[in-house]
């Protein structure tokens, strides 16, 4: 995962402290196809750096289509 984060545009400013603590703060979880990571509508204080697969993300209308 380091290799993924300090090649991030959004990381590269890190000094090596900076990078360290981030890495400490970091968990990795695997999940599985179809599982939900987070809900609509749910704080957004996480972040989420995908190392493998793909993500769909959508948003449902008033009438429960879903968008993407």
């Amino acid at each position: 995962m380091d290799d993924v984060l300090m090649q991030a545009p959004l990381f590269l400013a890190l000094d090596p402290e900076g990078a360290a603590a981030l890495r400490a703060s970091l968990t990795e979880r695997s999940v599985t196809k179809g599982e939900i990571i987070f809900q609509e509508g749910e704080p957004g204080n996480r972040m989420y750096v995908i190392l493998e697969g793909k993500v769909k993300l959508g948003q449902s209308s008033n009438d429960g289509r879903e968008s993407l």
